[in-house]
């Protein structure tokens, strides 16, 4: 109020106004200071540790990723209007004088600045706004309204015009995650005029997965199938997913199939309901399907995973067959032998273990029973 008296006086004197103007002039100066003194007293505080997700977290909430949105959080519910964030707030002064607006920008963008949020190209976009009826609102934001910036220019656009379509990467886009702050924020009148102080939240979203691995190779084992790739070194990645067709376990399995099976493309993303395994490591070079069926035909892919759980597209594709194989403790069983355990084995005085025992006995006895087997033929 001080500095606005000054810079009154400063006037008065630089363009000697007569008397009755200035004592005008100087109160609604006075009237100017008092109201932004008032908007500047107007403040928004957020508590992160209280944001709530509507679905619910798929990690810990503490987890680094845990409020990143996925492609399956925007297409999330039912009806696909996908998930939303509840962000509590703490408001202090006239918080029922202005209306609360949530705006969302790209890095680099102040939302803060009305030319961000007006003209024929903004560069934020609203995906809020109320006019508080307590100083202790919880705010519902949707995560389709997030991820929908080209909405800005288009009809309709605001809260509540983020549709499932939005959820979809745009051709190109980069499968690396995409950083956006929110800006909680009072706004005075159709200007577009900030009023105190505001509070910012960065979250990132990731709509498309990884790229495959390359150089998918199959070889069959007991009940499973040994898969070998080159790794995708793709931004994000978590580690891959194993596809199978048919599922294992599954119902109708024939004697042999047919491979491949046109259930699966390369580079397009692989039905959620044939996956049937993977690896959480992203350096990862192989992997093993199990619970298979010996002697049935598998068609396998692989794709991979980010840290928020997109799938990407499928690597090629390759078929396999199980077949039993004789390990060297089976081969000991058939040729006769008795000790019992092998690898898991325990047990003895005071619950010492004896596998190793065991293990030497049954392989000193194989490979006699082999070499006097062997002198027989």
């Amino acid at each position: 109020m001080l500095a606005a008296l000054r810079s009154t006086s400063f006037a008065m004197n630089r363009f000697s106004r007569p008397p009755a103007r200035t004592l005008a002039l100087l109160g609604f100066s006075l009237l100017g200071a008092l109201w932004a003194n008032d908007a500047l007293a107007q403040s928004i505080t957020l508590n992160p540790a209280g944001i709530g997700r509507k679905y619910g977290f798929r990690e810990s909430s503490t987890s680094a990723t845990a409020l990143w949105i996925s492609r399956a959080d925007c297409e999330a519910g039912a009806d696909q209007s996908g998930d939303a964030f509840f962000f509590p707030l703490t408001l202090d002064g006239s918080f029922s004088s202005y209306e609360l607006q949530v705006w969302v920008g790209g890095p680099g963008n102040d939302c803060s600045d009305p030319a961000a949020r007006t003209g024929n190209s903004p560069l934020c976009w609203q995906v809020y706004k109320g006019v508080p009826t307590t100083n202790l609102p919880t705010i519902e934001v949707r995560v389709q309204d997030i991820v929908g910036m080209h909405k800005t220019t288009e009809t309709p656009n605001g809260p509540g015009s983020g549709t499932v379509e939005d959820c979809q990467p745009e051709p190109g886009s980069t499968s690396a995650p995409q950083a956006v702050t929110l800006y909680f924020m009072f706004i005075s009148g159709s200007g577009g005029t900030v009023v105190g102080n505001g509070v910012t939240w960065e979250t990132q979203y990731a709509l498309m997965g990884p790229r495959p691995p390359t150089g998918v190779e199959a070889g069959p084992g007991d009940t499973q199938v040994v898969l070998k790739w080159t790794p995708s070194n793709d931004a994000n990645l978590r580690g891959y997913r194993f596809y199978c067709d048919p599922v294992p376990g599954s119902e109708g399995l024939t004697q042999s199939g047919t491979c491949p099976t046109s259930s699966f493309v390369p580079e397009e993303i692989p039905p959620s309901a044939n996956e049937c395994g993977g690896v959480d490591n992203s350096t990862a070079i192989e992997g093993h399907v199990k619970n298979l069926q010996n002697g049935r035909v598998y068609t396998v892919g692989v794709a991979g995973v980010d840290s928020v759980g997109n799938i990407g597209p499928l690597s090629n594709v390759v078929c396999a067959t199980p077949e039993p194989t004789e390990d060297f403790y089976k081969l000991y069983r058939d040729a006769g032998g008795t000790a019992g355990g092998g690898f898991c084995s325990v047990g003895g005085v005071g619950g010492r273990s004896v596998g190793g025992f065991a293990l030497a006995v049954a392989s000193a006895s194989a490979i006699a029973l082999a070499l006097r087997n062997r002198r027989r033929a």
